[in-house]
């Protein structure tokens, strides 16, 4: 992409240039940097009034002075183009800032202009075994945590290696990720990073009420407790605002890192503004595991939609308890991400953004705990109606807002309390009763 990028506001001089971009499914790049300089030139009908440049110099690393630089000839006047050639001959091989300066008729220096540069010294091409062995190998993801820091790569010393190995990103949240791969030589050299994008695919969102900020996970007590039913637990309440009246049933919960049910709803809209409940194409009951990963009714599926979407898919997540959550942008219906986003990354992966969910962990955001009578709104009557009534029981209660098996104080104080007055941002939240629902095969 060419852009032009606004400079007016600027005062002359240095600036730093960032730039990233953001894909379909909401997710931001790493941040593209450049060094700018902004110069206002005089009228340009005048242009003899900038004096002549009258000497050019560079150096490497260290700044030796002001003219003890290496010399760039130059022919003297007040704008010059000069292709010159450094000499990186006294340089130990590695990585190197070349740095290049002009001085005016008026003895003014210019400032520094700044470049990485990388030396490297090959071998005779005619005699390989003087290659240097590569002795390690490691990869990261995402982000660099430093030479030597990354998951070592178990390989054989030899100056050409082939090695094969697998990258553990089990831990990893759904979404795009950035493979990063480098090795080093015998002589304590790193290489540049081979860089492989790949995808985690799939939806992921979290609870506030189980949710364990130092674990990173959520409580599975309900499971654990045998008390998760067997059938859809949405057609309980024709009042609330997630009703939905499927018959979808599990002979047993399918494995242990179960939180709950939820219900999504697939809607099909121009923006996120019209993604009413008048544009639902398909209801489908899920799992979701404790890492937020958000499963079919085998407990390990993907989620997909079949019905055709016309115009962008928005999804829409609810549960018993919290406030349901709509993605702000579309979902990818195609490709090697398809069907894939995260709720949890940022204000902003949500409709409505801090408004929607908060964050309940470090870089961490999720639905909002204490809508005990399921109306999309937090309010008294979660706690006079709702928690007050089943205090001091323990079971799948709606009142269980940390859902802990117990209806306790700590649901009124640590959810319900400090979530009391919001509300649920879904566009036209009403419930669903009796809508077609295409069955997970």
């Amino acid at each position: 992409m060419v852009f032009d990028a606004d400079f007016s506001g600027l005062a002359d001089g240095n600036h730093i240039l960032l730039v990233r971009v953001r894909d379909e499914n909401g997710n931001w790049s790493l941040v593209y940097a450049d060094e700018v300089y902004k110069f206002t030139p005089p009228d340009p009908t005048v242009l003899e009034q900038l004096p002549n440049i009258v000497a050019m110099e560079y150096f490497f690393d260290n700044d030796p002075g002001f003219g003890n630089g290496v010399s760039i000839p130059v022919t003297s006047d007040s704008l010059i183009e000069v292709v010159f050639n450094a000499d990186f001959s006294g340089l130990p091989d590695g990585y190197h800032n070349l740095l290049v300066r002009v001085k005016d008729e008026n003895g003014n220096w210019s400032l520094v202009y700044t470049d990485e540069v990388y030396k490297f010294t090959p071998p005779n091409p005619t005699v390989l075994e003087q290659l240097p062995n590569i002795v390690a190998m490691e990869y990261f993801i995402d982000i660099d945590p430093g030479f030597g820091n990354g998951t070592e790569i178990l390989n054989t010393p030899d100056s050409l290696i082939v090695e094969t190995f697998v990258a553990d990103i089990s831990a990893l949240a759904v979404g795009g990720h950035l493979m990063f791969i480098r090795v080093k030589d015998e002589n304590n050299r790193w290489s540049h990073s081979v860089i492989e994008y790949f995808c985690i695919k799939g939806l992921q969102a979290f609870l506030e009420g189980p949710y364990n900020s130092i674990a990173g996970l959520m409580s599975t007590a309900l499971n654990n407790n045998g008390l998760l039913p067997l059938e859809q637990p949405f057609d309980s309440d024709p009042a609330a605002v997630w009703y939905y009246d499927g018959n979808e049933t599990v002979a047993a919960i399918p494995n242990a890192n179960i939180v709950d049910w939820l219900l999504l709803q697939a809607r099909d809209a121009t923006s996120a503004a019209n993604a009413t409940s008048a544009t639902i194409k398909e209801n489908q009951v899920a799992f979701l595991l404790k890492d937020g990963k958000i499963v079919g009714l085998d407990g390990d599926s993907l989620i997909s939609f079949s019905e055709p979407i016309d115009n962008d898919l928005y999804l829409v997540i609810f549960q018993r308890n919290h406030l349901g959550i709509m993605s702000s942008f579309p979902l990818d219906t195609s490709g090697d991400c398809a069907y894939t986003y995260n709720f949890s990354t940022g204000a902003d992966q949500v409709y409505g953004g801090s408004l929607g969910h908060k964050e309940i962990g470090t870089g961490v955001w999720g639905m909002i705990g204490g809508d005990g009578d399921a109306n999309s709104q937090i309010g008294n009557a979660d706690k006079n109606d709702v928690w007050a009534v089943q205090a001091g029981s323990a079971g799948y209660l709606s009142g269980d807002f940390t859902m802990d098996v117990q209806v306790n104080n700590s649901d009124k104080n640590d959810i319900w309390a400090p979530n009391s007055g919001k509300g649920g941002q879904v566009p036209d939240n009403i419930p669903q009763g009796g809508f077609k629902c295409m069955v997970p095969e």
